[in-house]
């Protein structure tokens, strides 16, 4: 039975032993998987692929149109690509990681391998994500999460005292971008720096995250994408000095603090430690994840509440019973009792995603949508649509 074309259902030539007796002895494709159509062709115009970099709300709406799932050429310099327009082909494209159906996007796409790493969670495949997740997420339990609340609110009180101090108001997201930044050097190294070491270490950071939308993808000395490069091996020194330290106190018995006290404490079945390289490349990542998410989330949230009254009422409400009941202090348990704070944040997430799209690409031929996915197809999965639409 062939799924309609709103289904997510994927079928394997690989991975079905009632299709795999039929399979062509010539060409040892599927025939079922052969007789499928592939999807329309995107409904927007080729000089408009660049919104998928700029504007890919737009990009994304344009593309699909009424369809559930569209074919992209390669245009512009951007490789060619299933559109994928359901929340359910969504998950199933992540899904299939686990079963090798599909895996992370190929390595020559855009700047993504080159400016975040080989060995970034987001660049690596399963088996070698699985390992590398289990080493890494202890560092981010509720527990070890906790650890580091006093330092959270340290940076917290700082900055807010400064607003509050400053005459005629900030600006938001420039300030909330310093905070952030501040605050997530603070946590995952486990220490504060001075304000010349944070302001430097920012430029590099912006520079180098600039780098993932700077088309065109040439590393010349005068390109964005090029600078990019060049900031990234800047701040991979730094962290590297970072690593060589925490290893230091580690071998003299000193503890670790910070996140990166988990990750070079991090161990496996054999004695196995993180590398220079898986340290480098996820910390890059967790600055990335902790960062831009953060600050722009911030941002869209008190613009969000600017704009409805009635729900920063509601908010200094709860803060009002929560604080009664657990005093001032961020805990765990205060956290869970800020249901109404939780929902705020989740539908500012839903109108304002901060990551428009992700790719990954078909590891083997298989069916989506009652359309055949070829084994190397990229599959774009538009969030920003998704997470409006679906």
């Amino acid at each position: 039975v062939i799924a309609t074309p709103a289904a997510a259902h994927l079928h394997s030539s690989n991975n079905s032993a009632d299709f795999h007796e039929q399979q062509d002895a010539s060409s040892g494709k599927c025939p079922f998987l052969a007789a499928l159509p592939t999807p329309p062709p995107a409904q927007n115009a080729w000089w408009r692929r660049l919104q998928q970099l700029f504007n890919p709300a737009e990009y994304q709406r344009e593309a699909l149109g009424p369809h559930t799932m569209v074919a992209g050429p390669k245009q512009m310099l951007m490789p060619p690509q299933y559109v994928l327009g359901s929340a359910d082909m969504v998950k199933a494209a992540f899904s299939g990681e686990a079963d090798g159906t599909t895996t992370v996007a190929p390595p020559n796409l855009l700047s993504s391998r080159s400016l975040l790493g080989d060995q970034s969670l987001l660049m690596l495949p399963e088996p070698q994500h699985k390992y590398l997740r289990n080493l890494i997420m202890p560092a981010f339990t509720a527990e070890a999460i906790e650890r580091l609340v006093p330092r959270m609110e340290a940076v917290l009180a700082r900055h807010m005292d400064s607003w509050a101090d400053a005459p005629g108001g900030v600006k938001a997201h420039s300030e909330l971008r310093h905070m952030t930044f501040e605050f997530i050097v603070a946590v995952v190294l486990g220490r504060d720096y001075p304000e010349p070491v944070i302001s430097r270490l920012s430029g590099l950071y912006t520079t180098w995250a600039a780098g993932l939308l700077a088309w065109p993808f040439i590393d010349l000395p005068f390109t964005a994408y090029g600078n990019a490069v060049r900031a990234k091996q800047q701040l991979l020194d730094w962290f590297q000095a970072a690593v060589d330290e925490a290893r230091q106190q580690l071998a003299a018995g000193q503890s670790v603090p910070g996140i990166l006290g988990s990750l070079v404490s991090a161990v496996d079945e054999h004695g196995n430690r993180l590398t220079d390289e898986q340290l480098g490349d996820n910390l890059l990542l967790i600055m990335l994840a902790g960062h831009d998410t953060s600050s722009t989330t911030l941002t869209n949230v008190m613009a969000n509440l600017h704009n409805h009254p009635h729900v920063v009422e509601r908010l200094r409400e709860e803060q009002c019973r929560v604080t009664a009941r657990h005093g001032q202090r961020i805990t765990g348990a205060i956290l869970k009792e800020m249901t109404y704070a939780d929902a705020v944040i989740r539908e500012t997430l839903r109108l304002n995603n901060v990551v428009a799209g992700l790719m990954r690409q078909a590891a083997k031929d298989f069916e989506m949508g009652g359309y055949r996915v070829p084994e190397g197809t990229v599959l774009y999965l538009p969030l920003t649509h998704i997470a409006h639409n679906d």
